[in-house]
């Protein structure tokens, strides 16, 4: 049995059905072994690169027993069944983009993780996981 290990992870959007897009992302991660999931609100951050859409995002914290690169895989699968694909990527369209940036208190992306659309959320999570102890 594969011991638990914490997981922060960013999610985000930049497609019309963007709304859509992260709720479906947060249920298939519930369904796929994501225990003591705490969420961010959903909220909204300008693009990255200028002249594309503004992105909505959320930041997720729980516990999975599965392996780091196992969970990264399903991830990665999950975003190419959900149209993330090289024509989008070249439209600078992203369906869902579901990132592993913290692994057991390790950052593993410190470029996401110093960015706004992730500190947003990370910064909610820690105040409402404070708030309850």
């Amino acid at each position: 049995m594969t011991p638990l290990s914490q997981v922060v992870l960013s999610l985000g959007s930049n497609v019309p059905a963007r709304h859509e897009m992260l709720m479906a992302g947060l249920v298939w991660l519930r369904e796929h072994g994501l225990e003591g999931m705490r969420c961010s609100t959903l909220y909204t951050t300008p693009a990255l690169h200028p002249g594309k859409p503004e992105y909505m995002n959320a930041v997720v914290a729980g516990s999975i027993a599965l392996q780091r690169d196992v969970l990264n895989a399903a991830l990665k699968r999950y975003e190419a069944t959900c149209g993330r694909n090289d024509d989008m990527r070249c439209r600078g369209l992203v369906p869902i983009d579901i990132d592993i940036v913290m692994w057991n208190g390790a950052v593993l992306r410190n470029q996401d993780f110093q960015q706004q659309f992730f500190q947003i959320g990370w910064t909610q999570i820690n105040n409402s996981h404070d708030a309850t102890h």
